[in-house]
Order: structure tokens, then sequence, then C-alpha cells
């Protein structure tokens, strides 16, 4: 699954990279397809969409992404059926902390970028020569959808929607796409590589049991480990939770699992999943830090048992340590999020 996620996201940065090539060449040109009084369609519009058709393409076949995929679905069917765009300015969306509109990317690209779309390549072509037969009889339903693009023409200029006829808009809806889809293939690349890793990670020391095992925060790098009693200084990189493709001598990079742990210990050892992912997205990738969080608390004290429980009643997870910290470690932590924006965080938003 590495090389695959990590071919994945070199596809994808490659598929960026010809898009903004292709996106300024049309920019530069100023041509444009009159298809109404004042609307018009820019020319080389439909081959920036031969090129989402392509990172699309990716994104569906990539098996790193296939959470990253299940979770768009959700959100297409709950957002598409409570009409969540209503009244909003697209030119204004764009992905936050507590709001995703990668679901209406994905939708709208993939609408775009079919073959009955006014914008896919071979109706331009029809478009470019001004032969109506031939377009209808290509497609009968592009003459209607121009058809209402000239009869809804006032309202659409009036709710800034003719900008959808134009690239600049694409650009900005790919990039803020492109930039929930790395977090995932950062994930996968990231617990793959602590797979292959497993073995060179310490064993010892040992517990019997998780509830005896305590770590205790000083700050965000070091922590005090006490397992039956016998206390010893450790660190997140010695716990193996350090970022391995960074450099951690700088104690400035770890992995997002340990930041989830410092989540846990500020949260009494129970975290409420609708309180820190509030979407699908959210939580399919909050469930992959849990993945890994466990994995690295398992193998690093050889217990084979699951070290996180969840609570499906109240929809919390409970983790089995003790985990307790000083004063000044709770006043500095108390208020983040999993997902917040650091310098420090290498997933990133999604």
């Amino acid at each position: 699954m590495t090389e695959e996620a990590k071919q994945s996201k070199k596809n994808l940065e490659a598929l960026i990279k010809e898009f903004n090539r292709e996106y300024y060449r049309v920019l530069f040109t100023g041509k444009t397809e009159k298809i109404g009084k004042k609307i018009y369609i820019s020319y080389g519009l439909s081959k920036l969409f031969v090129i989402i058709k392509k990172y699309l393409r990716e994104v569906e076949s990539s098996k790193a992404l296939a959470g990253f995929a299940k979770a768009l679905k959700h959100d297409i069917k709950i957002n598409e059926d409570s009409d969540a765009l209503f009244g909003q300015n697209l030119n204004k969306i764009k992905n936050t902390k507590t709001k995703s509109y990668s679901w209406f990317y994905y939708s709208l690209f993939r609408s775009m970028a079919g073959e009955a779309s006014i914008l896919s390549e071979s109706i331009q072509k029809i478009l470019k020569s001004a032969d109506i037969k031939a377009a209808k009889e290509m497609a009968e339903n592009t003459i209607k959808q121009i058809e209402e693009i000239k009869k809804d023409e006032e309202e659409i200029i009036k709710l800034n929607l003719d900008t959808m006829f134009r690239p600049k808009i694409y650009k900005k809806f790919l990039k803020d796409f492109h930039k929930s889809i790395i977090p995932w293939l950062d994930v996968n690349i990231m617990t793959s590589e602590f797979i292959d890793d497993m073995e060179v990670i310490d064993k010892e020391p040992l517990a019997s049991k998780w509830e005896n095992i305590e770590i205790k925060f000083d700050d965000e790098y070091n922590v005090k480990l006490i397992i039956d009693g016998k206390e010893e200084k450790s660190d997140y990189d010695k716990l193996g939770f350090a970022d391995k493709r960074q450099d951690s001598s700088n104690k400035a990079y770890y992995v997002k699992s340990w930041y989830l742990l410092m989540l846990f210990a500020i949260n009494n050892g129970i975290i409420n999943l609708p309180k820190i992912a509030n979407n699908a997205s959210r939580k399919e990738m909050f469930k992959k830090y849990k993945q890994d969080l466990s994995g690295r608390l398992k193998n690093r004290f050889n217990l084979n048992n699951e070290p996180i429980d969840y609570e499906s009643k109240n929809k919390e997870y409970i983790i089995k340590l003790k985990l307790t910290f000083t004063p000044e470690f709770r006043e500095s932590w108390s208020d983040r999020n999993i997902f917040e924006d650091s310098p420090k965080d290498y997933l990133g938003n999604y």
C-alpha cells in the first residue's frame, strides 16, 4: 500500500502541474465562445476538464483513497438531499476546519467532465464550428443546455453563476479539492511505513495490561513512562511516534497519532467523536489516526488486545492507558483540535 499511495500522490501532483500549465494558456489567450447575449465560455476550458477527468480517474482507482471515496459518497447523499448549497455564493465557498465542500467539487467535476456536458471537449469543437445541426445530431441535450442558459441568462448573471463558464473558479475548486486529498494519502503512507518499520521499534518495557501503563506529559515532546510503579523518562521518538520522513532530532516533528494521544490526555482519556469530527470525511480520517495510534501502542508495549475501546451509545473512544500531564501542559493544549492548522502537522486540513 505504501508504494501505491506514493505513486497516487505523485500522479495527482503531476496532474495539478499539468492543469496549472494549461490554465495559464487558456487564461492568456483570452478567447471566448458566445452562447448567450452576455454569457461567454472561455475557449480551451474543455481542455482543463480533460485533465480534471484524468484526475478523477486517478482518485477513483486508488485503493489508498478508498476511504476518502466512501466518505465523499456519503457526504454527497447527505448534502444533495438537503440542498446544502442553496442560496450560497459559489465563488466564496472553501473547505474549512468545520465545513467540507469536497463532495460538491467532486459532483461538479464529474458532471462538467461528462460527455453530455456543454464543457466537454467534443461539444466545444461543435460550438467552435457554430454547426448547430451537427451539435444536435451529436447531443440533443447540449442544445437544451444552451437554450436553458439563454432562457435563464439574467438570473445566471444575477447569481454570479456565469463564472462557472470561466476557468478561474475551476482552478480554485481543484486546488481546494486537492488539498483535501493529500492528507489521506499521507496518512496511508505514514501507517504503511510504520507497519514496515515495526520490527525496529523497541519492545521493552512490557506491561501485563494497558491499565498498568501511565504516560505523563511534561510537554508535547517529553513524558514520564510509569509501568507497574516503575518510572522512566521518555519522549515521542523513543515511544515510536517520530515522523521518520523528517529529522526528529530537532524535536519538531511527530506523527498525527501522537497528537491524538495528547488529546486523549487532556480529555481525561475519552474523546467524543461528533465533537471532534463533524462530517463523514473527518470521521474516516479520525479512524485512521486512531488505528495508527493503536498499532504503535500495541507494538511498543507488546500487548495484543486493543488499547482503545469504542462506546457506541455515546459515540466515544476510551483509552485504557492512564494519561496524566502537568498543569502547564493542559493550559497550553486543552483548546487544541486534531484538525487545526499547525506548522508541525504535516497532514494538514482536508
